[in-house]
């Protein structure tokens, strides 16, 4: 739940104890959402994570120039 950049988790569902082989076989984001609501803790799509790192750096020029 706390890394908030998870696109993609690839499970055996079926060989899965916990999360249960039902919620393993869900969506990625439906496994991040159950995980984190055992912890207490707000999901956050990783497109929401995406946006406010691009909307963060919006503005930064690179200081390397092309070509040098």
């Amino acid at each position: 739940c706390y890394v908030k950049s998870l696109e993609t988790l690839v499970l055996d569902a079926d060989q899965m104890k916990f999360p249960t082989p039902e919620i393993c076989k869900k969506s990625t984001a439906a496994v991040m959402m159950y995980l984190c609501s055992r912890l207490e803790i707000e999901y956050e799509h990783p497109s929401k994570f995406w946006l406010k790192v691009e909307t963060a750096n919006k503005g930064l020029t690179s200081s390397v120039s092309d070509g040098v």
